[in-house]
């Protein structure tokens, strides 16, 4: 689970690699350093909410099996894999 966890971090580093041989700045991709904890902030929160909103409230209503995608967790551990896995195919 940790070597996946690393993985998806090394895949990352091939857009990195390619930014800095074509020596592009962050602002090129619409990156700015105005207000970065605002931005930070918001989409902490946001992620959040959306989290709340779309995954708790189904299943503390009992529709968890139409959220889950079949998963059934039995340990928390496999649930914070699943969510943090979730995330970085998102960033990526």
């Amino acid at each position: 689970m940790v070597s996946m966890l690393l993985i998806y971090w090394l895949i990352a580093l091939i857009p990195i690699i390619v930014m800095f041989v074509n020596k592009d700045k962050l602002a090129d991709y619409g990156f700015s350093k105005s207000k970065i904890s605002l931005q930070i902030i918001v989409g902490v929160l946001t992620g959040i909410a959306m989290s709340i909103i779309l995954t708790l409230i189904p299943h503390l209503f009992g529709f968890g099996e139409l959220v889950d995608h079949g998963r059934r967790y039995k340990y928390l551990l496999q649930f914070i894999y699943d969510f943090f896995m979730a995330y970085l195919q998102l960033l990526l």
